[in-house]
Order: structure tokens, then sequence, then C-alpha cells
């Protein structure tokens, strides 16, 4: 009775392990072209008052699919406005899922604040790209603003 629950579990891990690999999002490559600008905003005085609006451009993020960079505008503390500067387009499919999943993710992160949205079904290789670069022009565009 034993060896055949320990047969079962052993079956069970080693299939496990098999599985997990594949089930990680693969990203390729980074590359570091990357900017952050800081100007006061118009109308407001004194980095106190969150005047401060900064605009970063995340790495480009290389996926299965192709190309995936994020630019942000932080101002003050806020996030504004974030918006995919580079999205698969090698071929029409990459295009029309870019399309539909591009405006989504965009408006998910000014939503949430942060990198910590969700994967736009049929976009998951695109969704991972855009969630490290747009993690990274975050992190770039908060700092520039803390004094």
């Amino acid at each position: 009775m034993i060896r055949p629950l320990v047969l079962t579990i052993t079956g069970a891990a080693i299939g496990l392990a098999a599985v997990l690999p594949l089930a990680r999002t693969q990203i390729e490559a980074v590359t570091a072209d990357v900017g952050v600008q800081v100007s006061p905003v118009p109308g407001q005085s004194g980095s106190a008052s969150g005047s401060t609006q900064v605009t970063a451009t995340g790495p480009t993020i290389g996926t299965r699919y192709g190309p995936v960079q994020v630019k942000v505008t932080v101002t003050g503390t806020k996030l504004t406005a974030a918006t995919a500067v580079q999205l698969p387009d090698g071929d029409g499919e990459s295009r029309q899922i870019s399309a539909a999943a591009g405006p989504r993710l965009d408006a998910a992160a000014v939503a949430a604040q942060d990198a910590g949205i969700d994967t736009v079904s049929g976009a998951s290789y695109t969704s991972a790209g855009y969630r490290r670069s747009l993690q990274a022009a975050l992190d770039m565009a908060r700092s520039a603003a803390t004094p």
C-alpha cells in the first residue's frame, strides 16, 4: 500500500518538475535605452506641493513575439500616464494582439498606480514585458521626483 503511494507521489513530483519551467513567462532580452525628463508643472510652484512632473521611459524588454517598452509620466507621486512605446508587431497577429492589449495595459497601470497589473488574456508575453518595463520606468520616475 505504501509503495503505490510513493510511486504516485514521485511520479507527480517528476511531472510537476517537467511542467513548471514551461509555465514561466520567457523574457529574452533587455536593452538599456531608457531616459528620464524632469520638469515643473505649469501653474504650480514648489516641490512640496507635488508639482514636479517626471517622464521616464523604461527599458525595451525583448519577448518571444517582439519588443515591449513603456513610458510613464508621474506628477508628484501619482502615475498620471502610461504609454506603450513599443509592442510586438512582427506579423499581423502580433499587431492585432498589441492593438487590443496596449490600451488595456496603459489604463490598468494608471488605475493601479503601479506595475501590479493583470495579464491581458491572449497577450501573456506582452503583458509580462510591459510589467517589467513599467516597473523600471516607475522606479526611475519616482527616484528622480524625490529630492
